[in-house]
């Protein structure tokens, strides 16, 4: 127990920004205009003009609204993402929520209590350990396969989640499509997600923030689990419009789950936030209504970026099927964190920043995230060769896209 002056020792535990120790090199970097910042999720482009133009004479825009969301907001996310996962939502299955992180940290509120496990499938989206440990929460990291990607082998990842659960093993937490690897989670390996809950009574939470910008056709499988009704019940979504309509600034985002949730998750926001912000869901609406003409051109951006980072890329990586980065591949180059740390200060140096791996999970210390669509192409292919005459030196034997 914490007296003072000592704070709490959950909020010690939260780790700080995931781009961590490089920020003050970033920063006198975007100061000289000389860096590329392929470390964090963000797009160049400007959202929808509809979003842009919302009307800041309207008087309601600047007053407290309903807790829960605007009405009209709540019925356009359930009308919108319901048809997507295969549900039937109504107004009282949506609660608006500051970004996908605000969701995310509703529900860790919600539905757990201090002292309980969460299983954490990575590498994941790194503010989640954050979220949970703020909370008071244990995450119990689960490898989806050694280099970040899923196995041929989905068995072997059912019985990693198996062993993983204990006595106060409470939820499972999944991002699909994955940050940061850019995987859709086969089929094989939702049902595998699905099964376990339901074996150890868990819920099941799923962060589905670019489910609209999967490539190449790749089918989604976060559907099936809208199937069976004793998966819906334990089944809690979260997501935003920070990526599809390019609303990152604004945090609009919502929480979906069982309506018998709804009482309690307003409860929950009355005494966090009060409400996710009136304009950002005025936004939000607005941008939604420009159509799929917006998400198409939202998604043909990141193809572009892929398409030159991808096109020169020389350490090992999987091609992306969804989202907006590469997890790079760096164990050719260095043998653990802490190399890895020296190898990105030099990629800083040279002007180029990524995001390092182990803040996506403790076994991809070696890894780094490389965001495509940040800024242009032109600037990515111009980053990419910055990257690889830095990484050419550190090379062993064997490297090479995968």
């Amino acid at each position: 127990m914490p007296r003072w002056p000592e704070p709490a020792a959950r909020a010690r535990a939260v780790s700080s920004t995931p781009f961590g120790a490089l920020s003050p090199i970033a920063a006198r970097l975007r100061a000289e205009g000389r860096l590329f910042p392929l470390h964090i999720g963000d797009s160049y482009l400007l959202p929808a003009i509809e979003a842009r133009q919302i009307d800041l004479d309207h008087e309601p825009v600047h007053r407290y609204c309903p807790v829960a969301g605007l009405p009209a907001y709540r019925r356009m996310v359930a009308d919108w993402v319901g048809p997507q996962l295969g549900l039937a939502l109504g107004p009282e299955n949506v609660v608006a929520a500051p970004g996908c992180t605000g969701a995310l940290s509703q529900v860790a509120t919600a539905l757990f209590d201090p002292g309980d496990e969460v299983l954490v499938v990575t590498p994941c989206w790194p503010l989640i350990f954050g979220i949970l440990r703020s909370q008071g929460l244990v995450p119990v990291e689960v490898p989806v396969g050694a280099d970040g990607w899923p196995e041929a082998d989905a068995g072997a990842f059912r019985r990693r989640l198996g062993e993983a659960c204990g006595e106060r093993t409470a939820g499972l937490y999944f991002c699909d499509p994955n940050n940061p690897a850019g995987f859709v989670c086969p089929r094989a390996y939702v049902e595998a997600l699905r099964d376990v809950a339901v074996e150890h009574g868990l819920w099941l939470a799923v962060d589905v923030v670019y489910k609209d910008l999967i490539f190449d056709g790749v089918q989604w499988a976060v559907p099936l689990l809208a199937e069976e009704r004793e998966v819906r019940e334990r089944l809690v979504v979260t997501g935003s419009f920070s990526k599809s309509h390019l609303l990152a600034g604004h945090r609009a985002g919502f929480v979906i789950a069982p309506r018998e949730l709804e009482q309690l998750m307003a409860r929950v926001v009355t005494h966090a936030s009060y409400h996710a912000s009136t304009s950002a869901q005025e936004m939000a609406m607005a941008a939604l209504s420009a159509g799929p003409a917006e998400i198409e051109r939202v998604r043909r951006s990141y193809v572009e970026g892929l398409e030159a980072a991808c096109g020169g890329l020389r350490p090992a990586y999987h091609r992306p099927q969804a989202g907006a980065f590469i997890f790079v591949d760096f164990r050719q180059q260095v043998d653990d964190a802490a190399g890895l740390l020296r190898l990105l200060v030099a990629c800083m140096e040279a002007g180029v920043s990524l995001a390092p791996g182990e803040v996506f999970g403790a076994d991809f210390g070696c890894f780094a995230r490389l965001c495509f669509t940040a800024t242009s192409p032109q600037r990515i292919v111009e980053a990419i060769g910055l990257l690889n005459a830095v990484v050419e030196g550190r090379s062993r034997p064997g490297h090479g896209g995968l």
